[in-house]
């Protein structure tokens, strides 16, 4: 069993507007993405997932910080007044 306080690698992986049905892993065949689809069967995947807004820089920085749009201020503020972003709460747990 693995020491569960040992840091572990990350990959957080965003591609903006693509289907999933496309890709291998999703059933396309014959598979156009190999190397995705060695990730998906390695990996952890979420398949019920919603965005915050669109255009994809209000998903994006939803995923980011955990926020809504118009939290702390409205997308213009960045992410300078969200109080945890995703990269620091990884930092924080190594």
């Amino acid at each position: 069993m693995s020491d569960p306080h040992k840091p572990r690698n990350v990959i957080v992986l965003v591609i903006d507007s693509l289907f999933s049905k496309r890709l291998g892993w999703g059933g396309h065949s014959p598979s156009p993405t190999p190397h995705l689809d060695s990730l998906f069967r390695s990996g952890l995947t979420f398949s019920n997932c919603f965005t915050v807004g669109c255009p994809s820089d209000f998903g994006l920085l939803g995923l980011l910080t955990s926020s809504l749009p118009l939290d702390f201020g409205g997308y213009e503020e960045g992410l300078r007044r969200r109080p945890v972003t995703l990269a620091e709460a990884l930092r924080d747990h190594g």
